[in-house]
């Protein structure tokens, strides 16, 4: 773990320190390429990335720019939950971006487009005023505004109408969620750690435009584009090339695994009326819960992330259940709240079977976790139900 830190400070400071980004004048030999680089097995580089390289022979230009960089400090994690770190454009040699690649064994793939000399120029000039001081740092937003998104702005402002963009089939087939559990699922946790903290804004169906957040479809989608009617890409290299990561991951182990399994452990503490047990089992299920709900709070109304706004996870991880526990304990509001247990148990329990109605896909794995809290809440209700003694 401490090599690949090292790896990515080395990287970062090679590529704020390793070139000059005063304009440099190049000829009608430059091209630009763009470098696709595999996805990796952690979580910031499970999604690939994309960068642009402009490289002339004549005049020795080889410069690749980077938008996925930026600075670590002190504060880096308190921003980062926040929603407020800055990315920027960086400006390096291509060894120097191709080392954090050859190093962690992803994949690099070279499309040379086959663009006028003008047309060149035009990106080129484009991308040295993004790297000025002023103009490099943006604030990074992992669907709109990221590494893939900036060069597609780059050649759209250089292009213009010359660029035909080719029509994937994916556009309006697939929302944002589909398209990121699919680099996802081999890690479930995370797949459903990060489908908890998202919200309802990217269960949108996703159009061929903005398809292009994702590096894959970069690569896809100029690899079937025209520029003044003839191709876009005009060769393909292969820059070096490693096994795909694995794809395969166990059931067993897995977010939904446990689920269940804690399932399981809620449906034979209803058949065998071990109190102790039970008690310990509701004050660590519902206090998980709640600290859940608290989460979901938080990224939605105290950070700049749009992506977790209108979080309907907040429906049945609701921060209430924190206190539930204390209530159990004090038999005074126990009692009292015996309707209380009562609607959050059909709330429950009804949310499950009308959540397809809801404009929001939840996790596979919170399902059983749901069918948990309407049972509990029921066991609650029905003990807790006042005794109606016979006249």
């Amino acid at each position: 773990m401490i090599n690949k830190y090292l790896l990515f400070l080395g990287v970062t400071l090679f590529s704020l320190l390793g070139i000059d980004t005063h304009a440099q004048v190049i000829s009608d030999q430059a091209e630009v390429t763009i470098l696709n680089c595999d996805d990796g097995s952690e979580i910031y580089s499970m999604f690939g990335h994309t960068a642009v390289r402009v490289v002339d022979p004549s005049t020795g230009v080889d410069k690749v720019f980077n938008y996925g960089i930026f600075e670590y400090a002190d504060d880096f994690s308190y921003k980062f939950a926040k929603g407020k770190v800055k990315y920027m454009l960086g400006v390096e040699s291509m060894n120097n971006f191709l080392w954090q690649y050859n190093a962690s064994k992803r994949s690099v793939r070279e499309q040379v487009l086959d663009l006028s000399p003008v047309q060149v120029k035009a990106v080129y000039e484009a991308l040295m005023t993004n790297a000025m001081p002023e103009s490099k740092y943006y604030k990074y937003d992992f669907f709109f505004d990221n590494c893939a998104t900036r060069i597609n702005e780059i050649l759209r402002g250089a292009l213009g109408d010359s660029w035909e963009v080719y029509q994937h089939p994916d556009a309006n087939k697939y929302s944002y969620r589909d398209l990121i559990n699919v680099n996802l699922e081999r890690s479930p946790w995370f797949e459903v750690g990060i489908n908890l903290a998202l919200g309802s804004r990217i269960d949108v169906k996703v159009n061929n435009q903005n398809l292009m957040f994702l590096p894959v479809y970069i690569e896809e989608i100029f690899e079937k584009s025209k520029v003044d009617g003839h191709p876009m890409v005009r060769v393909n290299r292969v820059v070096f090339e490693f096994p795909p990561h694995s794809t395969e991951a166990s059931f067993i182990g897995s977010a939904s695994f446990y689920g269940w399994l804690i399932f399981v452990m809620a449906v034979i503490l209803v058949f065998i009326p071990w109190a102790r047990v039970a008690h310990i089992f509701d004050g660590l299920f519902f206090t998980s819960m709640g600290l859940v709900g608290a989460l979901v709070v938080f990224l939605w109304f105290m950070t700049d992330h749009g992506a977790t706004k209108a979080n309907y996870n907040l429906l049945w991880a609701n921060p209430i259940h924190i206190v539930v526990p204390y209530m159990m304990i004090k038999k005074a509001w126990r009692f009292k709240l015996h309707k209380f247990f009562f609607v959050m148990a059909w709330f429950n329990l009804f949310l499950l079977v009308s959540w397809i109605f809801l404009p929001q896909e939840f996790p596979a794995a919170v399902k059983p976790l749901i069918l948990v809290l309407g049972l509990r809440y029921l066991y609650w209700y029905r003990i807790t139900r006042p005794v109606v003694s016979e006249a």
